[in-house]
């Protein structure tokens, strides 16, 4: 009788901790997009438009960033005089790389979009996320390079996770970590936020850091941001690749 009574008292211990970790990852998750602005600020930008640099190794290359609800980008990186794209339309992810000998559009494929699609999405992973059938768990506080954060995990509708990394004193974001498979390897790939600015009342990281397997990739700065400015549908698409130069015929 007191084994199952003690069995009954553990079941209810675990289902109201349960309980209450879930209250208590809603309630960071609100104080988080407070930070950020607060959803009717972070939903009143239809459009953006981010003027940077970003800086690969030793190159210094100007970047130009269109987005546009619902989860459309696109990314030009100018390159020894060559424009690089990688685009999003809400469907197809595709990129245009001229130095590699073709100015032909061609699809990305699946794991490589992730990064893009993720930044296409201007509310972020924590509005709305239940209504896009995610999930969040709250995993705890951690320290990084000697900053208390919040750990935050988002488990996806379709089943892939990322973590989310807040200050625990000020509640902005300072990482954010996905997995992506390449070449048949699982490479864990970091974006590091910082020197937020507010632009019409939302705050923005004007300096990101990408990492792929703990080594740096990309550094970008903003140098300028346009919110709600017109922007066409028809600046997301994949362009029609051209059509084969037909031989000319021979005479008989």
């Amino acid at each position: 009788m007191i084994k199952r009574m003690m069995l009954v008292f553990f079941v209810l211990l675990v289902l109201v901790s349960g309980n209450v970790y879930a209250e208590k990852a809603d309630e960071i998750v609100n104080k988080c997009i407070k930070a950020m602005g607060g959803v009717e600020k972070i939903k009143a930008i239809k459009t953006m438009q981010i003027m940077g640099k970003s800086f690969q190794g030793a190159m210094e290359l100007p970047v130009f960033v269109q987005i546009k609800r619902p989860d459309k980008i696109r990314v030009e990186a100018t390159v020894q005089e060559q424009v690089v794209i990688q685009a999003f339309d809400g469907t197809n992810a595709w990129q245009i790389i001229p130095f590699l000998g073709s100015n032909e559009p061609n699809i990305i494929s699946e794991e490589d979009a992730k990064f893009l699609k993720m930044q296409a999405d201007i509310d972020g992973p924590l509005i709305d996320y239940k209504k896009k059938g995610n999930s969040i768990e709250l995993v705890g506080e951690e320290d990084m390079e000697g900053t208390p954060v919040i750990k935050l995990k988002v488990t996806l509708k379709n089943g892939e996770t990322e973590n989310l990394y807040f200050d625990a004193e000020n509640y902005m974001l300072l990482k954010r970590s996905i997995k992506i498979m390449k070449q048949e390897n699982e490479i864990q790939v970091d974006g590091y936020y910082s020197d937020y600015k507010e632009v019409d009342g939302v705050m923005l990281p004007y300096t990101s850091e990408s990492k792929a397997g703990g080594r740096t990739i990309s550094l970008f700065t903003i140098e300028d941001v346009k919110m709600n400015k017109e922007i066409d549908d028809a600046v997301f698409a994949m362009p029609p690749k051209s059509k084969p130069k037909e031989e000319p015929s021979e005479k008989k």
